[in-house]
C-alpha cells in the first residue's frame, strides 16, 4: 500500500508483481501464453485450444521493435523458450491449486483449475511442435524499407488502414515536408527515419 508522506493516509494499492524489475523472457512468454492462443485460458474443449503462430509472429515483431535494440542476442534466442516456460509454469500452478483444493485462483465451476491446467499444457504441446518455426521468426532477417508517397496518397493509405490519426498528422505537416514511410514485412508505418536496414541489426 502506498501512503501519503505528509498525511499518512493511504493513496492506493501497489501491484509489485506489475512494477517490479523482471526479465524480458518472462514478460514476453506470459504475453504469448494468453495472446497467441485461439481460446480463453479456461476453455475446457481442447479442440478449440491452439497456438496461433500468426499472432505469435505479429507479437514478436512488435516486441522486438518496441525494445529498440535493448534486447541482447541471448534474450532474443530465449524468447521462444520463454513462451513455453511461462505457459508450462502457469499450467503447473493451476494444477497445483486444483490438487490443493482451489485455494489460490478464483474458480466459478467444478474442476475450473483443472480445465485451466489442461488448456495450458495443450498450448505447451503446440508450442513445442512449432518451436523451429518460432525460432525462425525471431531470427528472421527482414529488411526495413523506406519509401515516399505524395501527401494525398499517404493520407488515403492510412485512412484505408483505419489509422485516421496518422492521416491527420500528415494533413497538418508543412507542404514542404517529405512524407516518408517504412515497411518491415507486412507492417508499414509513418516515420521520418532513419532506420536500421534489417532487424538483424537489433542488438
Amino acid at each position: 500500500i502506498l501512503f501519503d508522506k505528509t498525511t499518512g493516509k493511504t493513496l492506493c494499492v501497489v501491484d509489485l508483481d506489475t512494477i517490479m524489475p523482471g526479465y524480458s523472457v518472462n514478460d514476453f512468454g506470459d504475453s504469448i501464453r494468453f495472446g497467441a492462443t485461439t481460446a480463453l485460458e479456461d476453455e475446457a474443449d481442447l479442440s478449440k485450444v491452439n497456438f496461433d503462430i500468426n499472432l505469435y509472429e505479429l507479437y514478436v515483431k512488435g516486441f522486438i521493435e518496441g525494445a529498440k535494440g535493448g534486447l541482447t542476442e541471448g534474450e532474443l534466442e530465449m524468447l521462444p523458450i520463454g513462451a513455453i516456460m511461462m505457459t508450462y509454469e502457469c499450467g503447473t500452478r493451476f494444477l497445483t491449486d486444483y490438487l490443493q483444493g482451489d485455494t489460490y485462483f478464483r474458480t466459478s465451476r467444478k474442476k475450473h483449475n483443472l480445465d485451466r491446467a489442461r488448456n495450458q499444457f495443450k498450448l505447451v504441446r503446440d508450442m513445442e511442435a512449432n518451436l523451429p518455426k518460432m525460432r525462425e521468426i525471431v531470427k528472421r532477417d527482414e529488411k526495413v524499407e523506406r519509401f515516399v508517397l505524395p501527401r494525398n496518397e499517404a493520407i488515403k493509405f492510412f485512412k484505408d488502414l483505419g489509422e485516421h490519426y496518422k492521416a491527420e498528422i500528415i494533413n497538418d505537416l508543412p507542404e514542404s515536408e517529405v512524407i516518408s514511410l517504412y515497411k518491415q514485412g507486412n507492417f508499414t508505418d509513418l516515420c521520418r527515419g532513419p532506420h536500421i536496414e534489417t532487424v538483424k541489426q537489433l542488438k
